[in-house]
């Protein structure tokens, strides 16, 4: 939730200049405030080489920072 990390950062955090990086670069890809931001198409990739490296790398993270949690 991009305008909770650019405000009161309840849930999410940024950098506080991001929605200026993010008009700069041109990486808000949604279309005419249809759809709401998406950072996995600004920042992210979508090759089948997620599978190999960023899906276990996620899966990694969600069991350490959530060791309790049933996966």
């Amino acid at each position: 939730d991009l305008e909770d990390a650019l405000g009161e950062q309840n849930e999410h955090m940024c950098s506080a200049d991001l929605a200026e990086f993010i008009e700069t670069n041109h990486l808000d890809l949604a279309v005419e405030n249809t759809t709401p931001f998406n950072p996995r198409d600004a920042f992210g990739s979508h090759s089948d080489s997620d599978h190999v490296y960023n899906t276990p790398r996620a899966w990694y993270m969600q069991r350490f920072l959530n060791p309790y949690d049933e996966v």
